[in-house]
């Protein structure tokens, strides 16, 4: 063998050894945390759910929509409540306390039933809060000095909740609906509309506006803050709340109804939000006398 194809051979045996130990060692993998990999789950979970929703929408639209229906209708989509839960719950499980949020199914469920039903029955959707647009979060609210807070975030204008026995007074408390006849399961007729939204609308009205309402469940989970409890709010919502302060002198944190059913089997409940201990989004019967607080206005 000449010395030239020697050389030859001998750099391609080289060559084979070097691809050899390349395919044999490990690659480097991208290590993704504990944490992303739950956020992920949620996120496809989410998707999953509000595609469930919708479908069973888009199914009900193309009925009858009779009573037997809208059961149908009502089962389907606790059927997709249920599975959300179980996903968030194994990925949380699978996170090993990593997951950035931890207990919030019952919040996305929520918002996405607020989305989907809304899309259901072509009502308009709260105008988007423009990352970019937002102030820092220091100048979010602003105390109008008139017993409301204003969130810059969202346009907002909240009554501020006291603790001197008025209509403002965080014991406030209320029903949402009047029970016992499911054609009425769907209306505001409790004590929380006819007797203290009334009261703030009648003339010459609360902070001299007429057009106080009860927040949705969206916009009330717009004052939780998520790395605080007891209470879980801002501290806008939480300032010197002492016996016998007035919404000119202080701000209470209390639980809130929402105008939002949490639609189920049957429409007997609606969505509260805690931001006195948790902010904990929950369904009640809306029998249950529970505090309120006011709002109006909005982006």
């Amino acid at each position: 063998m000449t010395s030239y194809a020697w050389s030859r051979s001998k750099r391609a045996g080289i060559v084979a050894i070097a691809l050899l130990f390349a395919g044999l060692a490990p690659r480097a993998e991208a290590v993704v945390s504990r944490a992303k990999l739950c956020k992920s789950a949620k996120l496809t979970a989410a998707a999953i759910h509000g595609s469930c929703r919708l479908k069973a929408e888009s199914r009900f639209a193309r009925s009858q929509q009779g009573t037997s229906d809208a059961s149908k209708r009502d089962s389907d989509t606790a059927k997709c409540d249920a599975s959300l839960t179980a996903a968030y719950s194994r990925a949380e499980g699978r996170s090993q306390g990593e997951c950035p949020t931890i207990g919030d199914a019952s919040q996305m469920i929520a918002f996405l039933t607020d989305r989907t039903r809304r899309m259901a029955a072509g009502s308009p959707f709260p105008n988007p809060v423009i990352a970019s647009d937002l102030p820092n979060q220091s100048r979010r609210f602003g105390d109008n000095g008139d017993g409301t807070i204003l969130d810059r975030w969202t346009g907002l204008q909240w009554e501020k909740k006291s603790n001197d026995g008025s209509v403002h007074d965080c014991s406030g408390f209320g029903t949402w609906g009047i029970g016992g006849n499911p054609l009425l399961e769907d209306l505001l007729l409790g004590t929380i509309q006819a007797e203290f939204i009334s009261s703030l609308n009648t003339l010459p009205c609360f902070a001299n506006h007429c057009d106080w309402r009860i927040p949705n469940v969206v916009e009330a989970q717009s004052l939780v803050k998520r790395d605080e409890t007891d209470p879980a709010t801002f501290a806008a919502f939480d300032d010197g709340c002492s016996p016998g302060c007035t919404v000119l002198q202080c701000s209470c944190a209390c639980e809130m109804w929402t105008s939002t059913s949490y639609w189920n089997n049957s429409r007997a409940r609606a969505w509260r939000v805690d931001l006195e201990r948790n902010g904990e989004t929950s369904a009640a019967e809306k029998t249950d006398v529970i505090a309120v607080r006011a709002v109006r206005g909005g982006r």
